[in-house]
């Protein structure tokens, strides 16, 4: 049974009393200071009224599944070839979800540098990744398949397999109005409950708004068979300090993409991204930004509608 399958079906064929949850309980304890007994897995959809795991039952048991597993690698240099085609360490996860999520963030975490900028007279320190949001959410996003984490000088790249669920490649969608649609609900609910996940809203939206104080921002692709998240380094390209030249740089991308809105009130975001040689989801960013400061709204459907300059 693979991945997609399993989160298909209501229940596994294996019994409650042959496996053990003891990462998952002490996990649970520890997140909300609730002691789980027999009736709290009842409630929870892990088990079903024949004493039979869910499928999120499975998942989230100590032996997990085995299509559930996550592959953390460090890489030297900025590809997975190389000079010295080497990797500075690698490591292989299995077992509980709440192991696997607490065991990639160990791993993102011991890999990850601090920097620090100067701005007036005060120092500020800067996370090389947003480790409360834009990694745990990529993790979240797709723990329950076989993650691949690898992590390079300048970037952190997090795939799994399959795509988005609602048939669209993900780089063509706006990102902000996007509804959030879990594959399980239960491992949603959990999570939720023990403060991993929002049931509500796009994980990726808020990914992408992790790095609203650095020039390079997180991109996400994916196919038929693959949905890849890309986290730039805020270390590599700022060397200990934030770049003015790219807070100007975003000033004038909105400045270009305020005029040809103001000169075709019709054109569509594809159009804009074309015009200026930016991606869909960056010429999204922008329009947020325009839409922040009060300066474009948008009248009617994404499809049918048109845009409404203000403050003109």
């Amino acid at each position: 049974m693979d991945v997609e399958e399993l989160i298909r079906t209501e229940s596994s064929d294996v019994k409650y009393d042959v496996v053990s949850f003891n990462y998952f309980k002490n996990s649970f304890k520890k997140l909300t200071a609730t002691d789980l007994t027999k009736s709290d897995f009842y409630s929870l959809n892990l088990i079903t009224k024949d004493d039979y795991l869910t499928n999120a039952g499975l998942l989230f048991s100590d032996e997990g599944h085995p299509n559930s597993q996550i592959f953390c690698t460090r890489w030297n240099g900025l590809t997975k070839s190389n000079l010295y085609n080497d990797a500075n360490d690698s490591k292989e996860f299995k077992g509980s979800l709440m192991f696997l999520f607490d065991m990639a963030e160990a791993f993102v975490k011991s890999h990850s540098k601090q920097g620090w900028y100067i701005k007036g007279a005060k120092r500020n320190d800067i996370e090389e990744y947003p480790l409360l949001t834009g990694v745990r959410e990529s993790i979240v996003n797709s723990i329950g398949t076989e993650i691949h984490i690898d992590i390079f000088d300048d970037r952190m790249e997090v795939s799994s397999p399959g795509g988005m669920k609602i048939g669209m490649q993900v780089q063509d969608i706006d990102i902000f109005n996007l509804y959030s649609e879990r594959r399980n609900k239960v491992v949603a609910d959990i999570l939720n409950r023990v403060g991993l996940m929002e049931r509500r809203g796009s994980g990726l939206a808020r990914i992408y708004e992790s790095y609203n104080d650095f020039d390079l921002k997180p991109t996400f692709t994916s196919d038929n068979n693959r949905f890849k998240v890309v986290l730039p380094s805020k270390i590599y390209k700022s060397k200990n300090k934030l770049s003015d030249d790219s807070i100007n740089d975003s000033i004038n991308q909105e400045k270009i993409i305020l005029t040809a809105i103001k000169e075709n009130v019709n054109i569509t975001r594809k159009e804009l991204a074309k015009s200026t040689n930016l991606s869909v989801s960056s010429v999204d960013r922008y329009i947020k930004k325009l839409k922040d400061n009060g300066l474009i709204d948008r009248i009617g459907s994404n499809k049918a509608g048109s845009w409404k300059v203000l403050n003109n």
